[in-house]
């Protein structure tokens, strides 16, 4: 299992929730989130779906690895250096 960030903002609230989720993959992880069933993730089988997903619900979703974050000794355990990194398809305009 791996630890990952989950980055999600809903532009209905305007609320933007992050949140720590253990899972084998990125996508099983964004799928945990997103609380979608074995049914969801046949319409929904690949992190492109999810993001695009999340973008028709005027929604935005973005990832990180935490086991990918290098330790740089400064508080936040050098997250606040790697922000910028999120490995993520969808854009802001």
């Amino acid at each position: 299992m791996n630890k990952y960030v989950i980055g999600f903002l809903s532009l209905f609230d305007g609320e933007l929730k992050l949140e720590q989720v253990e899972a084998n993959s990125k996508y099983e992880a964004m799928a945990s989130y997103l609380g979608f069933t074995s049914e969801d993730c046949a319409s929904f089988n690949s992190e492109y779906a999810i993001h695009e997903y999340c973008s028709n619900s005027d929604s935005f979703i973005s990832i990180m690895e935490l086991t990918n974050v290098s330790r740089s000794g400064w508080s936040g355990n050098g997250l606040q250096t790697h922000a910028a990194e999120f490995d993520s398809l969808a854009t802001f305009h």
